[in-house]
């Protein structure tokens, strides 16, 4: 039945959460092992300090391995996984930042009930040039402080 498959593949968009290193997390394909994510922190913690900065490298971090991109991450998985859906489906602008905004609303409820103490930014990159820059639209959160 090509609905249960759909649903299936929307199942992708649906995120959960962890905290490893000091760092929040979206659980999934990136960087879930600790010893990667402090690497990842070393790593953005050097780039930070040749810009000059000291400070929050554990919010760079977040906001650096949590980002998703529309197509690649999610629309892309759905074409494969979703017969009915093919390689000539066109996702509009408006398409692509419907899913982006659901994914963001999805992420601010699934941290809020995960962890209720903390407060996070979650922010859609690329919204504005979404016309020229299909791609590169993505949804990414980190902590606000």
């Amino acid at each position: 039945m090509h609905l249960k498959e759909f649903a299936s593949a929307l199942k992708k968009l649906i995120p959960s959460f962890q905290y490893t290193a000091g760092c929040y997390l979206v659980t999934g394909e990136y960087l879930d092992d600790v010893d990667d994510v402090r690497k990842a922190i070393d790593w953005n913690r050097n780039v930070l300090e040749r810009r000059g900065k000291t400070k929050g490298v554990l919010k760079y971090t977040e906001r650096e391995i949590n980002h998703r991109f529309i197509i690649a991450d999610f629309l892309d998985y759905i074409l494969e996984n979703t017969p009915f859906i093919t390689e000539n489906t066109y996702w509009s602008p408006e398409n692509l930042l419907m899913v982006a905004n659901i994914y963001a609303s999805l992420l601010r409820d699934g941290l809020l009930s995960t962890f209720p103490d903390q407060d996070f930014e979650v922010e859609i990159i690329g919204d504005d040039g979404v016309d020229d820059e299909p791609l590169e639209l993505c949804v990414t959160f980190s902590r606000k402080n």
